[in-house]
């Protein structure tokens, strides 16, 4: 199994979608949406990519079918204070272990599944990420140096 963490920002808001398996599909759904993906919202995104290439098989879907984080966390942008992507991973991460780490796996959305890890910024139009392929263990690469996920 190989998981997705796909994070964004659109206007006051980060969002932060998780997936345990699969995580690969990420560079097909950004193959597909090239530059048009900047004329989308965040929700589009993550329910279009959610409802394409993981709501198929919910037995095998991190947040079972319903479950109220299916598709993903809000995190208001006062609780990230940088730019950089490395630190936005932490701040968002930060507020998901305060707010969102739970026994319940179903509530809980602690797991890290930094296989597929990317950073689509709405407001400045750009994509980083990284995948299981590449050779760095740096997650904050540019698209180009991802593999040529576009």
């Amino acid at each position: 199994m190989i998981g997705l963490e796909l994070y964004i920002r659109d206007k006051d808001i980060f969002y932060c979608y998780k997936q345990s398996h699969d995580g690969y599909y990420i560079t097909n759904y950004l193959s597909i949406k090239g530059d048009n993906i900047f004329n989308s919202n965040a929700i589009d995104i993550i329910h279009e990519l959610h409802d394409n290439f993981f709501l198929r098989d919910p037995k095998s879907n991190y947040h079972g079918k319903g479950k109220p984080l299916e598709y993903g966390v809000e995190i208001p942008k006062v609780y990230v204070r940088d730019n950089d992507f490395s630190m936005i991973f932490n701040d968002i991460n930060e507020f998901i272990e305060t707010y969102y780490n739970d026994e319940d796996r179903d509530y809980n959305y602690n797991e890290p599944y930094h296989d597929n890890l990317f950073f689509v910024d709405l407001i400045d139009q750009r994509i980083e990420g990284s995948d299981k392929n590449e050779n760095s263990d740096s997650a904050n690469n540019s698209i180009e140096e991802c593999g040529g996920c576009l």
